[in-house]
C-alpha cells in the first residue's frame, strides 16, 4: 500500500511540475503580449502629445497613421495634405461624374 501512495505521489508532483511550466510558458506569452501593447500605448500618447501641440510632424503621422479619409476614398478623384506648422490644408477633388448630377437642359 504504502507503495501505491508513493506512486501517486511522485505522479502528482510530476503533475505540478507540468503545470509550473505551462504556467511559466503562458507568463512569458502573456507579458510579451502586454510589452507590445504598452508600446503602441506609448507612441499613441506621444503621437497625441505631438497632435495637441500643434506638431507638423505629429500631425502628419496621425492622419497616415488613421487615415482619416479611408471612408470617403471611393468619392475622390485625388487628395492632397499640405502640412505648415500648426494647419493643415486639405484639398480634396471630387470624382464628378460619378458623384455630382449633371443637369439636363431641355426646351
Amino acid at each position: 500500500m504504502l507503495k501505491a501512495g508513493e506512486k501517486k505521489r511522485n505522479q502528482l508532483e510530476q503533475n505540478i511540475d507540468v503545470a509550473r511550466e505551462k504556467d511559466r510558458e503562458l507568463f512569458e506569452q502573456a507579458e510579451s503580449a502586454f510589452a507590445i501593447q504598452y508600446k503602441e500605448w506609448e507612441d499613441l500618447q506621444r503621437l497625441a502629445a505631438g497632435v495637441l501641440k500643434r506638431d507638423g510632424q505629429a500631425c502628419y503621422e496621425a492622419v497616415f497613421r488613421f487615415s482619416p479619409f479611408a471612408d470617403v476614398k471611393a468619392l475622390m478623384s485625388s487628395l492632397a495634405l499640405t502640412f505648415h506648422g500648426s494647419y493643415v490644408v486639405v484639398d480634396l477633388l471630387v470624382r464628378e461624374d460619378d458623384i455630382l448630377p449633371r443637369p439636363i437642359l431641355t426646351l
